[in-house]
């Protein structure tokens, strides 16, 4: 929820060797990874062009990473059986 992206699943290197070699990054996400942190920082939402999420971040959020996109999504429905 305040722009940093942490790593919990062992790939640091070969995602902080993505980031550096990618012409376009999107980092997308659904809200239940809100408040999920990993052992070490990946990086924040300025090292990102684009979020997408259905997690709706606040005003202040959104004006610190002012290069970023933030695209919300609305979530699927969950279908009954």
């Amino acid at each position: 929820s305040d722009g940093y992206i942490s790593e919990s699943n062992g790939y640091f290197s070969l995602h902080r060797a993505m980031l550096k070699q990618a012409k376009k990054r999107v980092f997308l996400f659904d809200h239940q990874k809100i408040g999920v942190t990993g052992a070490r920082v990946q990086c924040d939402f300025s090292q990102v062009d684009t979020v997408i999420s259905d997690y709706i971040f606040s005003d202040a959020v959104k004006a610190s990473y002012p290069q970023t996109e933030f695209i919300a999504v609305e979530a699927p429905k969950t279908q009954s059986p």
